[in-house]
């Protein structure tokens, strides 16, 4: 149990980047607790005086269970008082560490843990502000019974094996002391009168990404080099590294939607007291932001597998609908090596059950996970291998990297869309498949497979590829309901962005708009020979726990920005732990990182085709964010987009091009304002023209282009 506290005041003045703090402890259940990771370890910190907790977890654990943990670190600090005066405890952002700090007995004791992603550990310091302070026992508690813990030289040794699956794993803890005294206990190791103490986790299973096995070498060299290596740095060096490959990611991206620069309040408080207006909720919204960025790179980093989250209360993820969900912000959001993990993952699964497995088709088709995938007669999700190509194929829309493309994308595309086409052959032509399981979605299904087939012709244009394959998947395609237009006869649905009321056709496209990546769905107006009429709410409405997040980004992508809003400070409100983790999906960390995306989706939408690329600034901002600044986002065609607006208006737009490409861009205000278009490398206007609420221009690859409103503002 955590000791009392006293005071609140904050001991970090000086945070480097947006920042989670708190005046007390974390609670013993988790939702107050701190999460750190590095993409294959994560830890939820807890911040306890008496006894520090970090519940430990490891991407590739596996119990035949949705979700399992390593295990408690625990560090039992000796003669810890009653009360502590100015405790703090934070999760800085932009350094991705998390402290602690106290003042007992005039002594100032802090905290630093973090996970390094380039040594591939997680790394603890206590310190002391005078010499022989600092008495403390480091004590491993495994999760799972049968595991076997050995302690030497202080090193902790814990290993065993899934009693199901046969995964072999293993944890490693050193503590390391500075001018104190070691002991090995049973099963801990104890320091006596030090002025500091590294303590060094690593953990590691047998899981490789290949099928049919999915075993590799038992882990213990690999868990004790990455132990050694890091143990021989000094945690000055250790920390830099990390805080250096993290900023490297994090610092892409800034958002100012008019919050102040510090808050005074700890972040409990600010929730508790979060109302949707003014300065301080601006604050949390923000902050809200850029968690989700630093949960995305803590739970995904290139060289990791992606079968589990990396940091959370809990982690696993089955392919069937949740494994890409933390991936879905990567791209617009500017950290497109996040996703490599996800792609990694499609490979190790891109040998099962070609050849005739399923329905005696050739094809490409996973089942679910990697531990999954070996079991005799199982079926899961047959649309799964075609949710998953979204990702890839969006991967080449926002990088426009041909080699890609080329080498990674088509492979996979074309592999997937074999099966689907053979299918598709002989089965009724409004339904992809008639082997999805009764409770599988009709239109999220066949937007699945209607993606897959159009994007895989795509990229065989591009490429120039097998001509056959390419009249099979015309033909196909030409015949085929992808049913993203919906009406009285299944055939036309449209969104009219004029009415309040919101009205669609039919409430599944709006369901699904908010689940699947597909960016293909756009706001169109209403056919003159087909009336829109009001419908009631989606089947699954708005305030429904565990699916809040996909709602909010539905509303986004359909451009209503306020009601999308309302939907975030619902969630906020009412739906929110403590740590801003959680709460509204049943996947934790998954769904605060796809509220990111929602919010993104207000900022910035784009369509790619290979002839032009479509950018959409603001189009769903809200009346709460009418003064604003984000810069660092991505649109597809290979672009990052600074936008800065006043009066929901744009006042200044940088587009930085990797490729040449003919651009639209669309914004409201574009329609009723003139904008001056200038090349930043030779200081002239660059040639453009408009038309409604669009933009167009050619733009070389390299360039720098910035729109600023012309002197007198209207026509």
């Amino acid at each position: 149990m955590s000791r009392p506290v006293s005071g609140g005041h904050p001991a970090f003045s000086n945070p480097q980047g947006p920042t989670l703090w708190y005046s007390e402890p974390a609670g013993d259940d988790g939702d107050e607790a701190l999460p750190i990771g590095n993409g294959q370890l994560g830890a939820m910190v807890f911040g306890g005086v008496v006894s520090e907790r970090l519940r430990l977890s490891e991407k590739t654990m596996r119990w035949g269970q949705p979700s399992a943990t390593l295990g408690d670190l625990f560090v039992h600090v000796h003669d810890a008082g009653i009360v502590v005066d100015d405790y703090r405890r934070d999760l800085d952002l932009g350094s991705a560490i998390a402290r602690v700090e106290y003042v007992l007995d005039g002594v100032r004791y802090r905290r630093e843990h973090l996970a390094s992603h380039p040594a591939r550990v997680i790394v603890s310091r206590f310190q002391a502000s005078q010499p022989s302070k600092l008495s403390l026992t480091v004590e491993f508690r495994p999760s799972q019974k049968g595991v076997s813990v050995d302690v030497h030289d202080g090193r902790i040794t814990a290993r065993g094996a899934s009693p199901t699956s046969g995964l072999r794993y293993e944890t490693q803890v050193l503590v390391v002391a500075e001018d104190g005294a070691l002991h090995d206990g049973e099963d801990s190791v104890t320091v006596w009168e030090a002025r500091a103490v590294t303590v060094l986790v690593s953990a590691a299973t047998d899981y490789v990404p290949g099928y049919p096995t999915y075993r590799g070498k038992d882990p213990h060299r690999r868990v004790t080099r990455r132990i050694n290596t890091a143990a021989a740095q000094p945690y000055p060096t250790l920390r830099a590294v990390h805080v250096a490959d993290h900023r490297r990611l994090f610092d892409r991206v800034a958002l100012d939607v008019g919050q102040p620069a510090v808050t005074d309040v700890p972040t409990d408080q600010a929730l508790a007291t979060y109302d949707g207006v003014g300065p301080r909720a601006r604050a949390v919204e923000a902050l809200y932001f850029h968690y989700g960025r630093y949960l995305a790179i803590a739970s995904s980093r290139e060289g990791t597998p992606a079968v589990t989250p990396a940091c959370g209360p809990h982690g696993s993820r089955a392919t069937s609908g949740t494994l890409d969900l933390v991936d879905w912000p990567v791209h617009a959001t500017n950290l497109t090596e996040t996703a490599l993990p996800l792609f990694d993952t499609v490979d190790g699964l891109g040998l099962v059950h070609r050849a005739g497995d399923v329905n005696r088709t050739p094809g490409w088709h996973p089942h679910g996970s990697p531990w999954e995938c070996a079991r005799r007669g199982h079926r899961r999700f047959l649309e799964t291998a075609a949710w998953l190509c979204q990702h890839v194929w969006e991967h080449y829309e926002f990088s426009a990297d041909q080699d890609f493309l080329r080498t990674e994308a088509y492979p996979v595309l074309a592999t997937v869309a074999a099966i689907w086409l053979d299918i598709l052959a002989d089965g009724p032509s409004d339904e992809p498949s008639r082997t999805v399981p009764a409770h599988a979605q009709v239109w999220m299904s066949r937007w699945g497979v209607w993606d897959v087939l159009r994007h895989t012709l795509i990229a065989n244009e591009v490429l120039d590829e097998d001509p056959e394959f390419r009249k099979r998947l015309v033909d196909t395609l030409d015949r085929f309901d992808p049913a993203t237009r919906v009406g009285a006869t299944s055939r036309a649905a449209t969104v009219d962005p004029v009415d309040t009321q919101r009205s669609l056709r039919h409430p599944d496209p709006l369901l699904h708009l908010g689940t699947v990546p597909s960016a293909e769905v756009v706001l169109a107006a209403p056919e003159p020979d087909e009336p829109v009429t009001p419908i009631p709410r989606p089947r699954v409405p708005d305030d429904v726990d565990p699916t809040k997040a996909w709602h909010i980004d539905r509303w986004a992508r359909l451009g209503h920005g306020d009601h999308a809003h309302r939907l975030v400070r619902d969630l906020l409100r009412e739906l929110t732990p403590p740590n801003l983790m959680g709460g509204l999906s049943p996947f934790h960390a998954e769904g605060t990182v796809r509220v990111t995306a929602a919010m993104t989706h207000m900022l910035l939408q784009s369509q790619w085709s290979p002839d032009e690329t479509v950018v959409h600034l603001l189009p769903a901002l809200p009346t709460a964010w009418r003064h604003g600044r984000v810069s660092g986002l991505r649109a597809r065609g290979g672009l990052t987009v600074d936008v800065a607006w006043r009066d929901s208006r744009p006042v200044h737009i940088e587009l930085a091009t990797r490729q040449a490409v003919t651009l639209r861009l669309r914004a409201q205000a574009f329609a009723t304002l003139s904008y001056d278009v200038m090349d930043l490398a030779t200081g002239r206007v660059a040639p453009h023209s408009r038309e409604g609420d669009e933009v167009r221009l050619r733009a070389d690859g390299g360039q720098v282009l910035r729109l600023t409103p012309t002197d007198g503002g209207g026509r």
